[in-house]
């Protein structure tokens, strides 16, 4: 017992201490694209490192295999090594107390990455998502700095700053590919963004559409519409509908006046919501089983890598010993990839009972990897590898 104690803790120092190493790499990567928001939208140190911390769960799972094979590989090959493996068998233990202490920690590390994958990322998914429109919502209600000018798709926006009364100047413009369609100008206005939507209060504004109903002339007429929207017609009037508008509020989407800074909802909901049965005693969506079930299969693969990890031990010699780890980490990387695309997940809404049975088969067949692997390298786990032929 006290063996397997030590040897579980060992297993789990070095995995925090890759697993650590693997997200500040990816905290790095992280930082710049968390930095640019930040910057664009002016928010604050603190809303800053909010952002940032619940930007890193988005892989928090994907590593988890990777960390898994390289801790459990080198406790391995430093007990085999050790001769630990040669004194278990001699001892009449054989590598049991080994299989054993490889199937506890899979079955840890399959709940840790559940876990991680079915709550902790849709927590930070949504915590992320509402520093995000609290940002936006701040920075559009306070107006672009400098006099800067922002845009997304077809429309441009601007707010200059807020003058002694509170009022500002509001131009908003849209375009149809180069044209020029609507211009919305109004010199007092309020800004005030909630729940994704911006709703700008005027007490005037004028609205200038270039795009007017095309009317059939009754005459002839030297000018199309179509063919020139800003143009004077036969009276030498512009080709436009001025719209003279009094106390009055208008709506925007906030994600079509601000770009990229919204999240989507889809990747917030917990793993049992995924999971919930209707009346019937059915799953609701078929989507969701899916996306439950690349939940379940990412934790799995942590299984996978360290029966992939045993056997790249017993692989292990002096002349291979700096190829097979980086191999191995290949093979759980292409895994974790496949089981995170849902590559392996039918389209079709299963049963309850059949979701669960094919569950159930799937772990069964994880762990019975890790029995083979022992049983079919179990004569060159017992043997160091490194010493010199």
């Amino acid at each position: 017992m006290k063996y397997l104690t030590r040897s579980i803790g060992q297993i789990f120092n070095l995995y925090v201490l890759v697993y650590a190493v693997l997200i500040v790499v990816f905290a790095i990567e992280q930082f710049d694209s968390v930095l640019r928001t930040a910057i664009e939208y002016d928010v604050s140190l603190t809303a800053f490192s909010r952002l940032f911390v619940f930007a890193l769960p988005e892989v928090a799972d994907f590593i988890i295999p990777v960390s898994v094979l390289v801790s459990v590989y080198f406790v391995l090959l430093y007990k085999r090594e050790g001769r630990e493996f040669l004194t278990l068998a001699a001892a009449g233990s054989d590598v049991r107390p080994v299989v054993v202490l490889v199937c506890l920690v899979s079955s840890l590390f399959f709940g840790v990455s559940v876990f991680i994958s079915g709550y902790l990322k849709p927590a930070a998914a949504y915590a992320y998502r509402s520093e995000s429109i609290a940002a936006v919502a701040g920075f559009v209600s306070e107006g672009p700095q400098n006099g800067q000018f922002t845009y997304d798709g077809n429309k441009v926006f601007h707010v200059s700053d807020r003058r002694s009364d509170g009022e500002r100047a509001l131009r908003m413009f849209e375009f149809d590919n180069e044209r020029l369609e609507r211009l919305i100008i109004s010199d007092c206005s309020n800004l005030l963004a909630s729940r994704g939507d911006l709703i700008v209060n005027f007490c005037s504004a004028r609205i200038y559409d270039f795009n007017p109903p095309v009317v059939p002339p009754i005459g002839p007429d030297p000018v199309s519409p179509d063919d020139c929207r800003v143009c004077a017609d036969a009276s030498g009037r512009l080709n436009l509908t001025v719209i003279e508008v009094g106390k009055s509020a208008m709506l925007f989407p906030l994600n079509s006046l601000v770009g990229g800074a919204l999240g989507v909802q889809h990747n917030e909901r917990p793993l049992h919501d995924l999971l919930g049965l209707d009346d019937n005693g059915r799953f609701r969506s078929g989507a969701d089983v899916r996306d439950a079930a690349k939940i379940l299969l990412l934790g799995l693969t942590s299984v996978l890598a360290a029966a992939i990890a045993v056997a790249a031990v017993a692989l292990t010699s002096y002349r291979n010993r700096f190829a097979v780890l980086p191999g191995a980490i290949a093979v759980v990387m292409l895994i974790s990839v496949a089981a995170s695309s849902g590559f392996l997940v039918p389209e079709f809404l299963p049963g309850a009972a059949g979701f669960w049975v094919a569950v159930l088969m799937a772990a069964a067949l994880c762990f019975a990897s890790i029995l083979i692997a022992f049983n079919a390298m179990r004569s060159r786990l017992l043997m160091p590898g490194f010493a010199r032929a």
